[in-house]
């Protein structure tokens, strides 16, 4: 029997994402019904049959919500502009000034050794004002240093989460991708009006039957044979739909081999079903 979505927070959202590949964030706006964080209305409800599939959690009343909130436009745009990486000559340009003023400060200095050396009489005051101006000098040469470390630090605090964004972006795109692959994969009967949908597995002839009003998906893990209501349904395999318009009871036969469904008759269902009618 299916549980709610909301028992998923008892299991574990961490088990779940190991089980499904979904992302932890989508998972929790999906439990949380935080609409406005999910994506697109395809990956959503992609998300949502691999829930099912995978924890057999019941979801049509979320998808109810779900729908009355598109219906509404409250869907905002989830997406977000990541910042553009700064350019990496910034910092190859930050190193050279800062060689640049380091060895104009040892060329005054080797020029004012040589200054002195050769002229030893020479007047103190003149002494005075060139280590006055070669101080100043020096004080320039480290605000510039200071600076630019600085700038060459908040690059790196940038290019970092330039890379951790990148990785959040190829995470999402994998994970369309699985929803994607899981979506043509599907095999799903989707009635025009409430059916009867019972379901014999032939790997161990269990059964299972279901009343549903908006689709069933199928396990196409094992072989199985169904028996409906009535024949006005749809069956959906990836992007191929079949439309079925009958009153009476349909026998389908879904082949794991082969993997695509089949009506067959009562006779071909009864041979497969151990000469048992359900």
């Amino acid at each position: 029997m299916s549980i709610p979505l909301e028992k998923l927070k008892e299991i574990g959202l961490r088990e779940v994402v190991v089980n499904t590949h979904i992302s932890l964030n989508r998972l929790q706006a999906i439990v949380e019904k935080n609409f406005e964080a999910l994506p697109d209305r395809t990956t959503t409800i992609g998300l949502l049959k691999i829930l099912r599939r995978e924890c057999d959690v019941e979801i049509e009343d979320w998808l109810k919500e779900y729908e009355e909130f598109l219906k509404n436009g409250e869907q905002g745009d989830i997406g977000e502009k990541r910042d553009e990486p700064q350019n990496i000559e910034d910092s190859q340009n930050s190193n050279g000034i800062k060689i640049f003023f380091v060895v104009l400060a040892l060329v005054i200095v080797v020029i004012l050794a040589l200054y002195l050396y050769f002229n030893p009489l020479s007047n103190i005051k003149s002494i005075a004002q060139t280590e006055s101006t070669t101080q100043k000098q020096e004080e320039i040469i480290f605000e510039n240093s200071d600076e630019r470390l600085k700038e060459l630090k908040e690059l790196k605090e940038n290019i970092v989460v330039t890379y951790e964004d990148n990785i959040t972006k190829q995470e999402e795109v994998d994970e369309v991708e699985i929803v994607k692959e899981v979506i043509d994969k599907n095999i799903t009967i989707e009635p025009k009006t409430r059916i009867w949908i019972g379901i014999v597995f032939l790997d161990n002839f269990e059964k299972r039957d279901f009343f549903v009003d908006s689709f069933l998906t199928l396990d196409l893990n094992r072989s199985q044979i169904l028996y409906t209501g009535h024949g006005l349904f749809d069956i959906v395999e990836g992007n191929t739909t079949k439309s079925l318009n009958k009153q009476s009871t349909v026998r389908l036969h879904y082949d794991r081999e082969k993997e695509s469904v089949e009506e067959i008759d009562t006779t071909r269902y009864k041979e497969l079903n151990r000469g048992m009618d359900w």
